[in-house]
């Protein structure tokens, strides 16, 4: 089948029969998520005599060799409505089983606030499920980093060394950085009670 058309040896065609084999071979190591959940491929793409060539003429080359095929609403099938060329990042970001958070009206993955924001996703998904932190508290708290020095009072120390040259332990310095989303120079300048 691939032979005729001329372009069995592109990728093109490698991709259109790997989408295939994932819905419809019971072999294939993916058809479990795929075909084995329901993910169908329409009739157009599985015409005998031109279902490559509906498919090229539907999704058009592959603009670079870090595309694939990938379905816009992955619980849905593969039809030229619900399929783009995407990049392995794209399609990250775009698995059903990713977590989507909203904040300042905006949609994103976990993954992708990660990336906008530099805070770590240990940190961030740390802040959520552990701390029990709002959306918005863990996406804006700043991300106090072990060896990054802060400026206060006209002199520069890690979070640690202000915890030992303040006589504040460093557990409460943090938690008033991030359970109580204090400012630096009242977390700095603040003493403990009873001392």
């Amino acid at each position: 089948m691939g032979k005729k058309h001329g372009k069995y040896l592109e990728p093109e065609y490698k991709i259109f029969y790997s989408m295939k084999s994932r819905c419809y071979n019971p072999k294939c190591n993916y058809y479990n998520i795929y075909g084995g959940r329901g993910i169908q491929v329409c009739d157009r793409w599985l015409d005998i005599e031109n279902g490559f060539k509906n498919f090229y003429n539907d999704m058009g080359p592959r603009p670079g060799k870090e595309y694939s095929i990938d379905r816009i609403n992955n619980g849905g099938d593969y039809v030229p409505e619900n399929c783009r060329w995407a990049t392995l990042e794209e399609q990250a970001n775009n698995k059903r089983t990713n977590r989507i958070l909203e904040f300042n009206d905006k949609k994103q993955t976990a993954t992708q606030w990660v990336k906008e924001t530099g805070i770590p996703f240990k940190t961030l998904t740390a802040r959520l499920d552990v701390m029990g932190w709002s959306i918005e508290k863990s996406l804006t708290t700043p991300v106090i980093i072990k060896n990054k020095l802060i400026n206060f009072q006209g002199e520069s120390k890690t979070l640690q060394e202000w915890s030992k040259y303040l006589n504040i332990t460093f557990s409460t310095l943090q938690s008033r950085i991030y359970h109580y989303n204090w400012p630096i120079d009242k977390v700095l300048s603040t003493p403990i009670r009873g001392k």
